[in-house]
């Protein structure tokens, strides 16, 4: 039996925040976490694309589109990431 990865919430959070600032530039690096990306910080469609694509390569994942609208917050992506690791490590 192989053992679950368990993933370091604050590293993902600080990893998230990373990509969210090469997909969307414009974003302040000390956003904070709890803020809506597109309602708050005015990440546009593309930027919101891009970031989630950088997500799903870093982690090995791949984000349905249903699952789009639990990724509001730098906050639920981290929670998104880490559970989605639990379920199905590779």
């Amino acid at each position: 039996m192989t053992a679950t990865p368990v993933l370091d919430r604050a590293a993902v959070l600080a990893i998230t925040r990373l990509e969210l600032l090469v997909a969307a530039p414009d974003v302040p690096a000390d956003a904070p976490f709890h803020v809506h990306l597109v309602r708050d910080l005015g990440v546009d469609s593309v930027g919101l694309v891009e970031f989630v694509a950088r997500l799903e390569y870093r982690y090995g994942l791949s984000v349905p589109d249903t699952d789009w609208p639990l990724l509001g917050t730098l906050d639920e992506v981290a929670t998104y990431i880490v559970d989605r690791v639990r379920q199905d490590p590779r």
